[in-house]
């Protein structure tokens, strides 16, 4: 009955068509399973409120962990990829979970790194990911040496690596000038808000001072 999140390949790409969750097998079945069904919906505004409401009502780990595996579903398909993240490696670290399960929370961490790696621009930045990406996925293969969508989806990351670095390697000049831009954007950014700060530290000052005068030219008026 367990169902877990994977992959279908198409030639060398790698496609994440995320299915259907995780089901509970424990007291709170019924409610992970309405937030299974609204996920299945694509409404995923609704699920994640279901899940949040069987962790809210089950503060054992061990009873919540089905629904904290799908947090981490919903939140990749809303594209939120760090609390994905997050919710994978709640179920990943914990040695009491069964391994497949853990398995398969490494296994969706490295598909939602992968994923994250694919909206940057800056190569050095890829590169991180994808070696990240590449350590879940052996991690997954670990608990379960047999995972075949774990294989080829490591393969297909460790291409994609080896494909990133060759281009650096081209292209160390191009490399440098993202980065000193990138630098000089952040330097550009920090200077505009201590700009800012100092305009409103100025206007509070200006405030202050108008408000101090009119005392005083009340009181030359009345003299």
């Amino acid at each position: 009955m367990k169902q877990f999140v994977r992959p279908i390949f198409a030639t060398m790409a790698l496609l994440l068509f995320w299915g259907t969750a995780l089901p509970s097998a424990n007291a709170q079945y019924f409610d992970v399973r309405e937030g299974n069904d609204a996920y299945n919906r694509a409404e995923y505004g609704k699920a994640k409120e279901t899940y949040d409401k069987v962790i809210a009502e089950h503060p054992e780990l061990l009873e919540q962990k089905e629904a904290v595996f799908n947090n981490g579903n919903v939140a990749f398909r809303q594209k939120k990829y760090d609390d994905a993240l997050a919710s994978y490696e709640e179920v990943a670290v914990n040695p009491a979970f069964d391994e497949k399960l853990r398995s398969e929370a490494y296994y969706n961490s490295g598909n939602t790194l992968y994923k994250k790696s694919e909206a940057l621009q800056q190569p050095s930045e890829k590169i991180k990911l994808m070696e990240s990406a590449l350590e879940q996925y052996k991690s997954a293969l670990a608990l379960n040496p047999d995972d075949r969508e774990a294989k080829m989806n490591f393969e297909l990351a460790k291409k994609k690596l080896d494909k990133l670095r060759e281009q650096m390697k081209k292209n160390p000049q191009n490399q440098k000038n993202q980065n000193q831009q990138q630098q000089q954007n952040k330097q550009d950014q920090q200077q505009n808000k201590n700009q800012d700060q100092q305009d409103q530290k100025q206007d509070q000052k200006d405030q202050k001072q108008q408000q101090n005068q009119k005392p005083q030219n009340q009181q030359q008026q009345q003299n």
